[in-house]
């Protein structure tokens, strides 16, 4: 496998439209996934921008898209997000434009709702109509999403709560991936081919335990149990306890792979660890044009 000479290709723009291309300059990455409905973090560094581009990376709510790899595999995507904000250190010799940006972020943040349905309306209807106020890049379900409410179902706010509030009651887990919506079952891995990573395939050292497989944010609203409820309560708590029935988990680093995507299946080879199957949990790229900087790293289960 040959996982050398690195290529980096950057696109900003308006969403929707093809951007304005950024190639030929240093460019430095760290992108953030989870496998949950919290926003994917992508930050991105470009040096000495034209003025066009930098002002259009200093636009917020511009798409800026990330695709890495290697040469002879050509780039892969590996990041999609909204800029939050944009800012030029005119320091010499380099002019340095750092952004900031979120997966689907502005739809996350704004989008809202106000349903009611009957009893015995199906979940897919339900999940369908909210999904739709997203506005985001919505590929078939790779799972059925049977079930209804047996009173009915009423929601008003904003719509990532509303399918928290749905994903709590039927089963499923739900994120956005790329500006593309992805549902599985609760605790499984979607239905795509598992990437096999060895020592062969660009796995770094040895996979390490993980002691805890809940992240932060859900480690911390365990240890506030006795102050003051989540404002989202049951969607949290669902997430909780699903997370505390989770089998031992991994933490993995590799050479850059921009197919590394939370929820799908990983094979993981090691001489210590043995083959272990897993479902990635997040995920955290992190890549510069002219530094050593240029891996991934996974925190996974067994499943």
């Amino acid at each position: 496998m040959l996982l050398y000479d690195r290529v980096v290709q950057v696109a900003v723009g308006e969403a929707g439209a093809t951007g304005t291309a950024v190639s030929g300059l240093r460019c430095g990455f760290q992108v953030k996934k989870t496998e949950d409905s919290k926003e994917n973090e992508v930050r991105l560094t470009v040096y000495n921008a034209s003025d066009t581009t930098r002002a259009a990376l200093e636009r917020v709510a511009n798409r800026v898209t990330i695709s890495a790899g290697y040469a002879a595999s050509g780039p892969q995507l590996l990041a999609v997000g909204d800029i939050l904000s944009g800012v030029t250190d005119f320091g010499m010799p380099d002019l340095v434009t750092s952004v900031e940006a979120a997966d689907a972020g502005t739809a996350l943040r704004t989008a809202r709702a106000s349903v009611s349905y009957r009893a015995g309306t199906p979940a897919r209807k339900m999940v369908d109509d909210l999904v739709a106020r997203l506005e985001v890049d919505r590929p078939e379900y790779q799972i059925d999403l049977e079930g209804s409410f047996t009173s009915g179902w009423a929601f008003a706010g904003k719509v990532r709560d509303g399918l928290d509030q749905l994903a709590a009651r039927f089963g499923f887990s739900w994120s956005i991936q790329n500006n593309a919506l992805q549902i599985t079952k609760a605790r499984e891995p979607s239905p795509r081919q598992a990437v096999f990573l060895s020592a062969d395939t660009g796995m770094i050292g040895v996979p390490s335990l993980l002691d805890d497989v809940r992240t932060s944010d859900e480690q911390s609203a365990d240890a506030k149990k006795a102050g003051k409820a989540p404002k989202n309560e049951t969607a949290l708590q669902e997430r909780l306890r699903l997370r505390r029935m989770e089998k031992p988990g991994l933490r993995v680093r590799s050479l850059l792979n921009p197919a590394l995507v939370p929820g799908d299946p990983v094979l993981i080879r090691s001489l210590y660890r043995g083959d272990k199957a897993c479902r990635i949990l997040n995920v955290v790229h992190r890549g510069d044009t002219h530094s050593q900087e240029w891996y991934s790293e996974i925190e996974c289960v067994e499943y």
